[in-house]
């Protein structure tokens, strides 16, 4: 099982952190597929079989899927006022 945390989108490629190790940077031509559903919270991130066979950390796993979880909650009518 990898278990990774979703860090940042950058220029570069996605920046992920490995649970008591580092962040890790997947540069973007390594990404096969990104998907975020902002409803249902959800992400998933494919990555290019040649990454893959490069990398340890993922253990063969070419598709992680986790959870989108945020740390701050705010509600609709403070964002409103944010506009």
């Amino acid at each position: 099982m990898v278990v990774a945390i979703f860090r940042y989108r950058t220029a570069e490629g996605l920046v992920l952190l490995l649970p008591e190790s580092a962040d890790v940077l997947v540069p973007w031509e390594h990404v096969e597929e990104t998907v975020l559903d902002l409803k249902a919270g959800t992400l998933r991130v494919r990555f290019a079989p040649s990454y893959v066979e490069r990398q340890n950390w993922l253990r063969n796993a070419h598709v992680l899927v986790g959870t989108w979880t945020d740390r701050f909650v705010m509600k609709a009518d403070a964002a409103s006022r944010l506009a």
